[in-house]
Formats: structure tokens, sequence, C-alpha cells
């Protein structure tokens, strides 16, 4: 009887061992297809903070997306590394706001002027330059497709 037995257990336990191997090779070819879509996106092309970005964003109708950031900022370059690469963000972001980066180190006065908001911190604005939302910490791509989203139906 056992040694029917051992032979069984065998198989059970090499069938279990090959359906668990097809999982991680499929989970492994999941995950090189995500970060393979996320590596071939574009990147944000940011602005700097000037007058004929109102002036664009009033002449295509569209909102500003402000990007508080700062190089001491480990959020500020995981949001690089992940949310402003993201397509579905970039998607969005391209076709109803204009990119804006404020960068703590070069753009003194107004990183001052918005210092209590922290980094890494969003601010949507509309083309008068007025604030219509902020929102302040790392923000996820999944998260901040719904934030932009939400913005552009509140407008």
């Amino acid at each position: 009887m056992s040694t029917i037995r051992l032979p069984l257990i065998l198989i059970f336990f090499t069938s279990l061992l090959s359906i668990f191997l097809m999982g991680c090779n499929q989970e492994a070819s999941e995950e090189k297809a995500v970060s393979k879509k996320v590596t071939h996106s574009t990147a944000l092309e940011w602005k700097r903070w000037t007058p004929s970005v109102f002036a664009e964003a009033k002449e295509k109708k569209r909102l500003v997306l402000v990007d508080f950031a700062a190089q001491w900022c480990s959020f500020c370059k995981k949001m690089d590394q992940t949310t402003w690469k993201d397509p579905q963000v970039l998607a969005i972001i391209a076709k109803n706001y204009i990119p804006v980066r404020v960068d703590d180190e070069i753009d003194t006065e107004l990183a001052e002027k918005y210092r209590d908001y922290g980094r890494p911190a969003i601010i949507v604005l509309n083309a008068e330059g007025k604030e219509i939302f902020k929102k302040t910490g790392y923000q996820a791509p999944q998260w901040m497709l719904w934030t932009l989203q939400g913005v552009l139906q509140d407008s």
C-alpha cells in the first residue's frame, strides 16, 4: 500500500509545483508588460511658471497643473518615477492641463509663497490663476488620475 501511495504523493506535489510555477511565470510576464508600458511612455514635459502659461491655458481652454517639488524630496522623486510616467495620467494632462513644475531650488520666490503646502504638492489653477484645487503628499498614478478627472468634472 505504501509503495502505491508514494508515487501518488509525488505526482500530487509535482502537479502543485507545476501550477505554482506557471502562476509565477504569468505574474512575471504581466509585471514585464506593465513595466514596459511605463518605461516606454513619454515623460511629462514640464513648463516653468510664466505669464505665457496662463495665456496658453486661456487660449486652449485648459487648467494649469502645478507640481511643487524639491530635489531633497524622496516622494517627489517617486512621483517622477511612477505617477508622472503613467500613460493614463499623461493622457489626461495632455488633453486638459498645462503642466508646470516649481522646483524649490530654482523658483525660490514662488516656492516660498507656497511653502506651507509641503512637498510634493499639486495645485490646479484656472487660466486666470485662481486656485481651484490643492493636494499634498505622494499621489499614486491611479489616485492622480481620479483626482485630475474629478477636478475636470467640478470645474
